[in-house]
């Protein structure tokens, strides 16, 4: 992961650590929600005064708001305009209220950034389109696909195993299921 400096300094402006400032850029470019067991997961700490001390800050400066899905999970939305003009997003809409479809796959998403640190990740929609319209792109998508083909006939018609493609609302994500028979 790449975290731009000047966007750190910006975020520490409103008394946030380091490790919060990350965690903040990283939420505000890639998700919009998060809960505290991924900050913790993020930071590689325990539970209890660090995480207590982002959570009021945010709600202190108003910057997030939480709400309480399934039971008794909070479900933290950054809101304010001031952190991501601070990151230089003022255009991203996750400041704006979501179906809890769409929360789920934000957090699900944030969750694999978190789980994967040593990856890079589109941050904007630019970059995502120029990526998916690329010729690249599509090279390594059709050899692929003659690749699994191939394989295909040799260990006969029954063979599982399918890449596929999700493209939703600018995100784009590749996977190879071994359940799912390619089509």
């Amino acid at each position: 992961m790449h975290f731009p400096p000047e966007r750190l300094i910006a975020l520490r402006t409103f008394g946030y650590t380091e490790a919060e400032a990350r965690f903040l850029y990283l939420v505000a470019a890639h998700s919009g929600y998060f809960t505290v067991r991924q900050f913790l997961e993020f930071t590689q700490a325990r539970s209890g005064k660090r995480n207590a001390q982002l959570v009021e800050k945010l709600c202190r400066l108003g910057h997030a708001s939480a709400r309480r899905y399934l039971r008794r999970n909070l479900v933290f939305q950054l809101r304010s305009r001031q952190i991501y003009a601070a990151i230089g997003k003022e255009h991203l809409r996750h400041r704006r209220d979501h179906d809890l479809a769409h929360i789920k796959t934000r957090l699900l998403a944030l969750d694999f950034i978190v789980a994967h640190p040593e990856e890079s990740y589109f941050e904007s929609p630019e970059e995502k389109r120029h990526c998916s319209k690329s010729l690249w792109t599509r090279k390594f998508l059709t050899k692929i696909r003659k690749e699994r083909k191939s394989e295909q006939k040799q260990t006969n018609a029954n063979t599982k195993g399918a890449i596929s493609i999700l493209v939703s609302k600018g995100t784009l994500l590749f996977w190879f299921d071994t359940n799912r028979p390619e089509p």
